[in-house]
C-alpha cells in the first residue's frame, strides 16, 4: 500500500513517517503536487494524510477533495494540539480519523492501524500496536521481530533481501545471519497462531509474506 503524507512543515512530515513505519510513503509539501500524485496513484493509494495547516485549502478541504477522486482512500486530518473547531468540523465533512502531533507515534500509530483495519473487516490477522492480532489471537513479538513484520508485511508479497533489513532495522550491513535468527522465532510464534507458512525463504536473496485467504495481513 501507499500512504501520501501532505504537509509544508517537514517536522511534521518526519514525525508521520515515524507513525507509518514499514509501508511505502510519499511525502509532499505542495497541494498542487499531492493532488497529481494522488491522481497518478489512486489505485495503490489507501490513506491520505493532510496538515491542517495547507494552502489554498486547508486540511479539511483538502481530504473532501481527495475524498471526490477516490472514495476508497482513507483520509486523516493532522493537528498540532487538541482543538475542538477544527475537530467537529472535520467530523462533519466526514473525515476518517484526526490524529494531534502532540499525542505520542504510538499511541496515533494505534488509531491508525485500527483505521485500516476496519477499512477490511474479513482480515482476519492485523497489527496493533507491537502484536498480531491473528484470528482473534494476539502474537506477542518483540521489538525487532515487529520491525521485520512490519517490513515484510508493508512490502506485501514482494521479496525483501536481508540487507535491506539489516541496514532498516539495525542501520548497518552487518550480520546478516541475525535476521535469519529472528525469523526462525517468528515463524514458531506465527505457526503456533495459526499462520505456518507466511514467511517464504527466497534463498539467496531474502523473504517474502505470502499473502492468500488465511494469511492476509493489513499491511502497516
Amino acid at each position: 500500500m501507499i500512504a501520501i503524507v501532505v504537509s509544508g512543515d517537514e517536522k511534521i512530515r518526519k514525525r508521520i513517517e515515524g507513525m507509518l513505519e514499514g509501508i511505502e510513503i510519499i511525502n509532499c509539501d505542495d497541494f498542487y503536487d499531492a493532488i497529481g500524485e494522488i491522481t497518478k496513484k489512486q489505485n495503490e493509494c489507501r490513506l491520505v494524510l493532510a496538515d491542517f495547516n495547507l494552502t489554498p485549502l486547508n486540511g479539511i478541504r483538502f481530504l473532501e477533495v481527495v475524498r471526490k477522486i477516490n472514495r476508497n482512500i482513507q483520509t486523516i486530518l493532522i493537528i498540532r494540539k487538541a482543538d475542538e473547531g477544527i475537530e467537529m468540523e472535520a467530523l462533519k465533512s466526514e473525515v476518517d480519523l484526526i490524529i494531534e502531533c502532540s499525542k505520542a507515534n504510538t499511541v496515533n500509530r494505534v488509531y491508525i492501524e485500527r483505521l485500516i483495519a476496519q477499512q477490511n473487516p474479513k482480515v482476519s490477522t492485523y497489527i496493533e500496536g507491537n502484536e498480531l492480532i491473528v484470528k482473534g489471537k494476539k502474537v506477542v513479538l518483540t521489538r525487532k521481530e515487529m520491525e521485520i513484520a512490519r517490513i515484510l508485511i508493508g512490502k506485501e508479497g514482494e521479496i525483501v533481501g536481508r540487507e535491506e533489513m539489516i541496514e532498516r532495522i539495525w542501520r548497518d550491513k552487518g550480520g546478516i545471519r541475525k535476521i535469519d535468527l529472528h525469523i526462525k522465532t517468528m515463524r514458531s510464534k506465527l505457526k503456533r497462531a495459526g499462520l505456518p507458512n507466511c514467511i517464504i525463504t527466497v534463498s539467496g536473496v531474502g523473504y517474502r509474506w505470502v499473502y492468500d485467504e488465511e494469511t492476509r495481513v493489513v499491511p502497516l
